[in-house]
């Protein structure tokens, strides 16, 4: 509602209220009168001016007896706050903070198609009964024993990565955070940091959009805008973003450890899976491995060499104690699957 001092409250007593101030004919010396735009204007200027004179003899009168100060009248407030002087660029800011805190940005939620998922070989709540979830979970019980002990900061955050393209890590990222997903009493982030072919989010059915490196280059966005919920109730997913020159730059800014930290405190049981580029393809991947608390590092058997190895994990930090996952091995060694075989370091 509106309030207008000319139309609502107490009518004001003739002995008070100059004559003529709204708009009507000006009745002076027994004479009608007609009032001109200009008349009504000045009358209604003068209006103004006397609901504030009255205020401001309210407020000495008061001072002088020794009282506090009266609170304005309805119509003495409506008046101030017509008079007050307005800056339409302070007023935009705060109609924008206004409907910030009236609409809080909410997530986006995707839905996964399990069955194109499960047909491509990927694991599935439905298959966890399988071999490959059975080779999953001897991975996972290592990294959760990490997790649960807390002896390293950050043990929350997983990097998976491997040497050299084609090895196999982003199949191990998505089977790993499925898996993870599955447990009752952890909440799973799964995040596309192969900035240079950012393919891992695209297999699980979602397409490219804003992502981690949009809201490091840019620190008005929030997390909340990138982070994707999916109907697997305890998994979700944030893209890459978009590439950049200098985004092994971005990667190693200050910005990037806030996000990476707001990631692994915001809750307790939350678990960060970050799938990156191959080490020995990307710069960025060693950066990234200083904000890890755990290195999954995935080997393809029969064709990456123990040279290869070595420059890889010499490119990061010596105190990861990387867990090393043999993948394509097909049925040799002590435990036989079409898939994996894992090996401790």
């Amino acid at each position: 509602m509106v309030f207008s001092p000319e139309r609502s409250g107490p009518p004001v007593s003739d002995l008070t209220r100059p004559r003529g101030t709204h708009g009507a004919p000006d009745k002076r010396d027994g004479k009608m009168t007609e009032q001109t735009p200009t008349d009504r204007v000045a009358h209604k200027t003068a209006d103004r001016l006397w609901l504030i004179e009255r205020a401001a003899e309210r407020l000495d009168a008061a001072r002088t007896n020794g009282h506090a100060a009266p609170k304005p009248t309805l119509a003495e407030r409506a008046e101030a706050a017509a008079q007050r002087p307005t800056d339409p660029a302070v007023d935009g800011q705060r109609d924008a903070a206004s409907n910030q805190q009236m609409s809080p940005r909410k997530s986006q939620t995707v839905t996964l198609d399990f069955a194109w998922l499960q047909a491509k070989g990927y694991l599935t709540p439905a298959t966890m009964t399988s071999a490959l979830a059975e080779q999953m979970r001897m991975v996972k019980r290592s990294l959760l024993h990490r997790f649960r002990k807390g002896t390293r900061a950050r043990s929350n955050v997983i990097l998976v990565t491997s040497s050299q393209p084609g090895e196999g890590k982003s199949f191990i990222s998505l089977n790993l955070a499925m898996s993870l997903a599955c447990e009752y009493d952890l909440r799973v982030v799964l995040i596309d940091g192969d900035f240079g072919r950012p393919d891992l989010l695209t297999r699980m059915g979602v397409h490219e959009q804003a992502g981690l490196l949009d809201i490091v280059a840019d620190p008005s966005r929030d997390l909340s805008e990138v982070l994707l919920r999916t109907d697997l109730e305890r998994l979700s997913l944030i893209p890459s973003g978009q590439n950049r020159e200098l985004a092994s730059e971005l990667v190693g800014s200050q910005r990037m450890g806030q996000i990476v930290d707001e990631l692994s405190t915001r809750y307790p049981d939350r678990l960060v899976i970050i799938d990156s580029a191959p080490v020995l393809a990307d710069s960025g991947t060693a950066i990234l491995s200083e904000y890890a608390g755990q290195v999954v590092f995935v080997v393809e058997a029969d064709r990456t060499d123990r040279a290869t190895i070595d420059d890889a994990l010499e490119q990061m930090p010596a105190d990861l104690e990387p867990q090393i996952v043999l993948n394509k091995n097909r049925g040799r060694g002590r435990v036989r699957t079409p898939y994996y075989k894992y090996a401790a370091p």
